[in-house]
């Protein structure tokens, strides 16, 4: 796949070069350290030629590592870019790792005391990833690249060996139970309810990131299609690989977890509460039945409104709605929040849960991995070996041993 111009949208701080500073898509000689000072962040044009896609939470992510990097850099008077490699291994001993027993290894450089901070391993590479990134655009070799930063994480790794944190897949019987518990009938809770519930359906049901549900218009929903609802997904991700994805909300098989009915009772209710009385309101909602489907009926309250404006709304207190949409976080907060209400951990749980409860159920009902990276947009199937394990939808080979 060829290089593609993109600048991460929604991040002013990522899209541009400041005016007579240098640019890394042209930079061919090492900045000195007074062009290196602190107005100048090669960060801030990350993404302008990436060769594959990264999502605008990893751009984001890669200019705050930068920023630190460059920051400690000026502070013990070393170069940051091009930064060495032996650079690179001192900023992450410098920064140690989780585990107090680095001891020296790890330890303050000259102090010989262990930092009182540390970091877990996977905090580390992310790190020497956005350096190497930053590097790579303009030409420079990746320090990360180099055997004394490979040393160091090896070190961290063998210290700091540790299970890795992942979210518990939502499968649908854990799903079915918190959205029982959501009222979607009394004001002003239904508001929440209702905007929740949608949430809850379509993050399982499409296998969305959160910031594709966030980020959501009006203009992404096509109607038409026999299946059932499309949406057009338009991300940092997909817009730099010039394309845009889509994905089917299809006509589900009951009204309660029917995807497509959960977007248009959502959608259903914002058109009816403008400029409506609380008194007709709390009527409207009352009227709501989750027993019979709407998806195959006229939709013609989606044409009212702008095509640019977000689906998924903030809201305040009382069951106001707001004009602007929801954060990640917000989905990530609605994952919780109602797990918890059926009983879940919800420190086991985030808006993860949703996507990978949603690959895990595929694969125990037996459908191939490509049918489902379709529905996920997943370019590789590595990640879906973890639902496999997550699905117990293969016979385990211990069961045939005659333990």
């Amino acid at each position: 796949m060829g290089a593609q111009d993109w600048n991460v949208e929604g991040a002013p701080a990522l899209r541009e070069v400041e005016a007579g500073q240098p640019d890394l898509r042209e930079a061919s000689a090492s900045p000195t350290l007074e062009q290196r000072g602190a107005t100048w962040n090669p960060a801030k044009d990350l993404g302008a030629h990436f060769s594959r896609p990264i999502s605008e939470n990893t751009a984001r992510a890669y200019a705050g590592d930068w920023k630190q990097f460059d920051a400690w850099c000026r502070e013990h008077g070393r170069s940051s870019f091009p930064a060495s490699g032996e650079t690179v291994a001192k900023y992450l001993k410098s920064r140690g790792v989780r585990a107090a027993s680095t001891a020296l290894d790890f330890a303050d450089a000259g102090t010989g005391v262990p930092p009182k901070r540390f970091y877990a391993v996977n905090t580390l590479v992310r790190w020497v990833s956005a350096i190497n990134v930053l590097h790579r655009q303009a030409g420079h070799p990746p320090p990360g690249a180099t055997t004394d930063v490979k040393n160091v994480l090896a070190s961290a790794r063998r210290l700091n060996s540790e299970v890795p944190r992942r979210m518990q897949p939502v499968f649908l019987r854990e799903l079915r139970r918190a959205l029982g518990l959501i009222d979607m009938n009394t004001h002003p809770a239904a508001i929440r309810g209702h905007r929740d519930w949608a949430i809850l359906v379509l993050g399982f049901a499409g296998g969305f990131q959160r910031s594709e549900l966030a980020a959501l218009t009006f203009g992404d929903i096509q109607l038409g299609d026999p299946l059932g609802i499309r949406l057009w997904i338009r991300t940092a991700r997909t817009v730099q690989m010039g394309r845009t994805a889509s994905k089917l909300l299809p006509f589900g098989k009951s009204p309660d977890t029917c995807p497509a009915c959960a977007l248009l009772r959502w959608t259903r209710l914002l058109h009816y509460i403008r400029d409506r009385k609380l008194i007709e309101v709390e009527v409207f909602l009352l009227g709501v039945s989750l027993s019979k489907h709407i998806c195959r009926e006229p939709q013609l309250e989606l044409q009212t409104f702008d095509q640019k404006s977000p689906v998924l709304r903030s809201l305040r207190r009382g069951g106001h709605v707001q004009d602007t949409r929801i954060s990640d976080d917000v989905v990530n907060d609605v994952v919780k929040l109602r797990l918890k209400a059926a009983g879940m951990d919800p420190k086991r749980y985030g808006a993860h849960s949703l996507r990978s409860g949603f690959i895990a159920e595929a694969l125990r009902g037996g459908h191939p991995y490509r049918a489902i990276m379709l529905q996920t947009d997943h370019i590789s199937s590595v990640a879906l070996d973890h639902g496999q394990r997550d699905s117990h939808s293969y016979r385990n080979p211990v069961l045939d041993l005659g333990v």
